[in-house]
């Protein structure tokens, strides 16, 4: 097939056949002549050129020269990519060297030192061995790690006798700027350490002076019942909202964003219509057991961690230098005392605050069956026994735990990690515990409903509210109908309803 010459022909056309007229000839190049009368040789002048790296056959896949070639191919890449290797850690050595000369020359402007002439270096022996074996090991650095060891602990043995003979040296062979320095900073040290102690010992002494002294002062609790009593009129209103109870019909009227709803009058309306039923001694009902309350609840609060204050062995306050263990400390000695000092508050004015409370709720019904504070023990007595005077603690103290525990929290953390200036630490304690506040006002709603729930009064029976069996069940309803914080806001009260009823009264 190879020895059989081609078929192919070129045929070109001459307009002007006359072999006479030179303008008509076709002109040819002495290789294209050649190669017209021997088709050999275009073979030949390749193998006189010698071939291209193209036209050679490449070895197949598999032989021995095909091996080779890839063998001698990774070989040369591995040793282009350890020479890369080589010179950037020489130029890494070498940079690290500069540095370290530098803060040589650096460390000894700042920190001259005086070497006297009979010192001895210690553990020259073990470091010419070092120094030797890593000359002959460079490559495989490994092996000098028994030479290193012994170095290392002959450097620690030599620093040991010298601390041990630190004050037989004479003074130029110590570093005579960095320890006046050094011992300034120790007589600071010590100088804010005595304050601090002088300032434990104040405190440690003020609590054993009054071990029982009370956390308030009679005038803040005067202040407090003022408060109580001027407010008790809008306190009441809000009870008769947290329980469910709107003897005002709800009217139309549009949210701060413009969107149609169905308004209830505020709490000063809500005040006014008590006020045209029972006059202005009908807004101050139940007044006295709670103002009785506040003050054995507050108190029992005073006393319990008066009693903690006086056990307190460490002296710290929020009001010292403190490192952060020791703030640490405050906050858990703190969120403690806290703690305690509200559930004696809780749970010592809970009977006085479930008198109150029914005393109130009997507006919805027009009793009198809680007319007085004696009558109303006797008569929680007789109908509930001892756990009817603590009707709706458990929420109530849930809640001011969750209080007391997210508010600190929050509060140290913003004060210690995101705010540095002392100015703006001031408005963060009120901030939080708004916030907070509200976050747990649900808990006391559910605290009102379940201490008249069930107690005889029309208001704590159906149709005006259901019987609970606990405090969860009760929350469970009102969160279902959205009703968990019906009250808190004295203003801006809107009604919520099936959407049965408030067509209705959309169209009422």
């Amino acid at each position: 097939m190879g020895g059989s010459q081609s078929a192919r022909k070129v045929t070109l056309d001459n307009p002007n056949p006359d072999p006479h007229d030179l303008n008509n000839v076709i002109r040819v190049s002495d290789n294209v002549v050649q190669r017209l009368k021997n088709p050999q040789y275009l073979s030949n002048v390749a193998d006189a050129a010698g071939e291209t790296s193209e036209d050679k056959p490449k070895p197949m896949i598999g032989s021995p020269e095909y091996v080779q070639a890839e063998v001698d191919q990774t070989n040369k890449y591995w040793e282009e990519r350890m020479k890369k290797l080589q010179e950037g850690h020489k130029r890494m050595e070498e940079t690290m060297l500069d540095e370290y000369t530098k803060a040589q020359i650096e460390l000894e402007k700042h920190l001259p030192r005086k070497i006297p002439e009979d010192a001895e270096v210690p553990c020259t022996d073990l470091s010419g061995d070092l120094a030797k074996c890593f000359k002959q090991n460079q490559k495989e650095s490994l092996k000098c790690l028994p030479q290193i060891e012994a170095f290392k602990g002959c450097l620690s043995e030599a620093r040991k006798h010298i601390a041990q003979e630190e004050d037989d040296y004479p003074d130029e062979c110590k570093y005579q700027d960095y320890r006046d320095k050094a011992e300034a900073i120790l007589a600071e040290h010590k100088e804010k350490e005595a304050k601090k102690k002088e300032e434990r010992d104040k405190n440690k002494d003020k609590n054993k002076m009054s071990p029982q002294a009370p956390a308030i002062t009679l005038s803040s609790l005067g202040l407090r019942l003022c408060i109580d009593t001027v407010t008790h009129p809008l306190e009441y209103a809000k009870f008769l909202v947290q329980i469910g109870h709107e003897p005002l019909p709800p009217f139309p009227t549009k949210t701060l964003f413009g969107r149609p709803a169905m308004g209830l009058p505020n709490c000063f309306k809500y005040v006014q219509y008590i006020h045209s039923i029972d006059g202005w001694s009908g807004c101050y009902r139940g007044v006295v057991p709670k103002l009785i309350g506040r003050t054995i609840g507050s108190c029992a609060a005073a006393s319990a961690v008066g009693f903690l204050d006086s056990k307190n062995e460490s002296g710290l306050d929020e009001d010292m230098e403190l490192t952060d263990d020791e703030k640490l400390s405050v906050l858990k000695s703190s969120v403690v005392k806290d703690i305690v000092g509200r559930t004696c508050m809780v749970f010592a004015s809970q009977p006085f605050l479930v008198i109150s409370n029914r005393m109130m709720a009997e507006f919805v019904g027009r009793e009198d069956k809680y007319s007085g504070i004696f009558s109303s023990i006797a008569e929680i007595f007789r109908e509930e026994g001892i756990l009817g005077f603590f009707s709706g603690v458990i929420p109530r103290w849930v809640g001011e735990l969750v209080y007391v525990g997210l508010s600190s929290l929050v509060i140290y953390s913003i004060n210690n990690y995101m705010i540095a200036d002392n100015e703006l630490k001031s408005f963060t304690t009120p901030t939080v515990q708004y916030l907070t506040s509200s976050v747990v006002y649900q808990f006391f709603v559910v605290s009102s409903c379940m201490s008249v729930n069930d107690c005889g009064l029309a208001a704590g029976r159906p149709p005006n509210m259901p019987h609970y069996k606990s405090w969860l069940s009760c929350r469970r309803e009102l969160s279902l109908y959205g009703q968990l914080n019906r009250g808190s806001s004295p203003f801006f009260r809107y009604y919520f309803a099936p959407p049965a009823e408030l067509k209705t009264l959309a169209s009422s």
